[in-house]
């Protein structure tokens, strides 16, 4: 596969990290620039990798096919900056510096804490959970993969706790392989203190080396209220001690290198 020649911007994550938010952001104060969030067909292409990487073990097909559709749209983007925000490439993410020369990637991380009850509650098992479950391949790996941190039945929470690690790890790979990669936490990221929040916007600008196109005062608008903060059937507070174990056993290692603390 030949590298893409031009620049390539992403912003990749588990997804309920505020990607969302900042397209949006990037594309109402943004100069010449295009954000785009999980463009056409990625959602088809993240089925396709989960597919591949549980029967060939290897989504190389699939990264062909997604190289493919950004080289288009970088085309069609001119000379604008193009940014894509598409916690879809989760599934072959280690394998994205193979598509580009110079590769600009900034990492969204969640304390799994909080991010486990989201994604139950609002992401894939939200508006959609009472068919999800007959999606075919809507979950990455297979029971076998889950177990790895554990045993007999795995629960809901587990096999989303291994989702985070998983997706986290195949994203974190591509620290020593591409361009400029920036890791920042969403809780940094839309902190209450504005100073905090402040210098990761900067940091995310300076990374995908657009910082000349947007006025970091612009983004620094919080949404007055996040739907997600009201729901806790999913709480880190309700989960079982078998479910806390397994985040241990899991994500631990990840959990320190992010920086989380005891408390979520």
């Amino acid at each position: 596969m030949e590298k893409i020649g031009k620049r390539v911007r992403l912003i990749l994550s588990t997804g309920r990290t505020g990607t969302t938010y900042l397209c949006l952001a990037f594309n109402e104060v943004g100069k010449n620039m295009l954000a785009l969030q999980e463009p056409l067909p990625s959602r088809y292409i993240y089925l396709s990798a989960n597919a591949s990487n549980r029967f060939l073990g290897d989504a190389s097909l699939v990264l062909r096919w997604y190289e493919k559709g950004l080289r288009k749209r970088l085309n069609g983007a001119g000379d604008a900056a193009y940014i894509e925000f598409n916690p879809y490439l989760c599934p072959f993410a280690e394998k994205l510096h193979l598509i580009a020369e110079d590769l600009h990637v900034v990492h969204i991380v969640r304390d799994p804490r909080t991010w486990v009850p989201s994604q139950l509650d609002f992401g894939a098992y939200g508006f959609n959970r009472h068919f999800v479950d007959w999606i075919p391949f809507n979950m990455p790996g297979d029971t076998r993969r889950y177990r790895e941190y554990g045993s007999g039945k795995i629960s809901k929470t587990q096999q989303v706790i291994w989702r985070w690690s998983d997706f986290n790890r195949r994203i974190d790979s591509l620290s020593d392989k591409v361009t400029r990669y920036f890791r920042v936490r969403f809780e940094d990221l839309f902190s209450n203190d504005e100073s905090m929040a402040r210098i990761n916007n900067e940091l995310i600008l300076k990374a995908l080396d657009i910082e000349d196109q947007i006025d970091v005062s612009d983004i620094m608008h919080r949404p007055t209220e996040n739907e997600s903060a009201r729901k806790i059937a999913n709480a880190y507070s309700l989960w079982t001690s078998a479910d806390r174990q397994y985040l241990d056993k899991a994500a631990g290692e990840l959990i320190a290198k992010y920086g989380y603390g005891d408390s979520p």
